[in-house]
């Protein structure tokens, strides 16, 4: 977005520069259009560079209030990990489960339908 805004500078620029004798209105026009566009892009830039800071920042001091956290509650974290582990483990069964409850529900309904059908 900036280089052909400058390019666009560029351009005017020299057409203000062929016309030594005289001062031409529609140069001048898209020189200013050129000049304000290359600031917009500039402040735009700058915005960018400035939320990306913050951003930055901010992830900055989460991480230390985790690092904090971890540190005064390393023995909590201990106690309490073998739970959550186990809790992952049974919900993963209890996933795969209903998934399988879903399939034999599923056969039998078709199991219904083809006897439906093959008795009428």
């Amino acid at each position: 977005m900036h280089n052909p805004a400058q390019e666009m500078v560029f351009v005017a620029e020299q057409g203000v520069m062929a016309d030594k004798n005289r001062l031409d209105p529609t140069w001048q026009e898209m020189l200013n259009y050129a000049t304000c566009k290359v600031k917009e892009v500039e402040e735009e830039c700058l915005r960018g560079e400035r939320e990306h800071q913050r951003v930055t920042r901010l992830c900055q001091q989460a991480e230390a209030r985790v690092q904090a956290l971890q540190k005064t509650l390393r023995w909590a974290i201990g106690r309490s990990r073998p739970y959550f582990e186990l809790k992952a483990q049974f919900s993963q069964i209890l996933k795969e489960d209903k998934a399988k409850v879903t399939e034999l529900e599923q056969q039998v309904a078709q199991a219904k339908t083809r006897y439906s059908v093959g008795s009428v």
